[in-house]
């Protein structure tokens, strides 16, 4: 399972690829704040740098937001400022009647930032997110795992196809850049597949769509290598 302190992922063919899970603090994201690049997908991340100043060392980021999931950097071939190229993101998810929202394990939100373009397109935010799904699945709680990312970032909906996810709906919730539409995607456990098996709010082929993602987690899985 990965760790708060470090995890080494290979994948690729013969694993010759490395990245590693770790903490991360401000020496880190100084390196790549402000961000300008259109092509980075995610959040403005002027907030995480306020709320990091007062501890560098810090693996929950954005206490808002993250106060209720957990944060950690991802590195590439080996642990050290100068390799940092993004994080990776699992964040618990409020759920219960609307008037009394609480926030929960069963259902977490997972995502990637890549800051360095040369990390994107290589599987990395894939890899990453697949350990922290793993992850996720280990601590026992966690039934479902969302994602959202804007409609026209075709490379996030691959690597989240990859990983299992599946989409579900594509709404007007603009949270990204040029009124790009959000597209939500689901991954279910095995508990949440029958738990999903028994809602009317999917239709069958979603239903038939979320339960091959499980497959492909599994096959994803395999291909990976964790050390810690």
């Amino acid at each position: 399972m990965i760790t708060a302190t470090s995890t080494k992922l290979s994948f690729g063919e013969n694993n010759a690829q490395t990245i590693y899970l770790a903490p991360y603090g401000i020496e880190e994201l100084a390196r790549h704040v402000p961000i300008s690049d259109p092509a980075l997908f995610q959040y403005e991340p002027s907030g995480v740098i306020k709320d990091l100043e007062g501890d560098p060392e810090a693996i929950v980021i954005d206490r808002e937001y993250f106060e209720h999931g957990m944060s950690w950097g991802i590195y590439e071939d080996a642990i050290t400022p100068d390799t940092f190229v993004g994080t990776v993101n699992l964040n618990e998810q409020r759920h219960g009647k609307v008037e009394d929202l609480q926030y929960t394990k069963r259902i977490q939100e997972v995502g990637t930032i890549l800051f360095e373009p040369s990390a994107r397109g290589r599987g990395i935010g894939t890899i990453a997110k697949l350990a922290v799904v793993k992850f996720a699945l280990e601590q026992g709680d966690t039934r479902f795992l969302t994602a959202s990312t804007s409609e026209h970032n075709t490379a996030a909906h691959r690597s989240l196809a990859k990983v299992g996810f599946a989409q579900t709906v594509t709404w007007e919730h603009l949270k990204f850049p040029g009124k790009e539409l959000t597209t939500e995607w689901l991954f279910a456990s095995p508990e949440g597949q029958y738990a999903i098996a028994h809602l009317d709010t999917y239709s069958p082929e979603e239903k038939v769509a979320i339960a091959e993602g499980l497959e492909r987690y599994t096959a994803a899985l395999a291909a990976m290598q964790i050390e810690q």
